[in-house]
């Protein structure tokens, strides 16, 4: 197991959780694949939807490095969607930073 956290220990990334109000799960869903799509810092991202609240989705994200994620931060079109994801939520979201450690 050294091994493989020697290889990503510089692999920074992020796990979120965001509701949406009732019954804007699939807007907030159109809108961050957007978002995620247009930013070329994030090195791979997967969304999934809670099975049991489709208005609820997590988000995992990683970074090839720490630059790569000051490059996500201060892009600005990225960041002005932000502002529209925000409008979507019925709660702040739940943001979690991480580094991978295994992969396949």
């Amino acid at each position: 197991m050294d091994n493989l956290n020697k290889v990503f220990d510089s692999q920074p990334g992020s796990v979120i959780k965001m509701k949406a109000n009732p019954g804007k799960g699939s807007a907030l869903l159109t809108l961050t694949t957007k978002l995620f799509a247009m930013s070329e810092a994030i090195d791979r991202w997967l969304i999934f939807k809670d099975d049991a609240d489709p208005d609820t989705l997590w988000f995992f994200e990683t970074f090839k490095n720490e630059d790569a994620v000051l490059r996500h931060q201060e892009n600005r079109a990225v960041q002005e969607g932000h502002d529209e994801v925000m409008a979507l939520l019925a709660e702040p979201p739940l943001h979690v930073a991480v580094h991978t450690v295994a992969t396949n």
